[in-house]
């Protein structure tokens, strides 16, 4: 599999790295908040940035 640079702004590596696990490539903690966003995005609204959050959860 090939690579690409991307460039991020300082706030959101710093984000990046306190969710990154330490067995884990930048990639892959990348890979993973993605599927982790995804699978809290409403099915039933596709397409929409609606998150299924549980109250008792913190976002950032």
């Amino acid at each position: 599999m090939g690579t690409k640079s991307v460039r991020l702004d300082e706030e959101v590596y710093e984000r990046v790295r306190a969710y990154k696990r330490d067995d884990e490539t930048f990639s892959d903690a990348v890979a993973r908040l993605i599927e982790t966003y995804r699978s809290l995005i409403s099915p039933r609204r596709a397409g929409s940035t609606t998150l299924n959050v549980p109250k008792n959860r913190r976002t950032h």
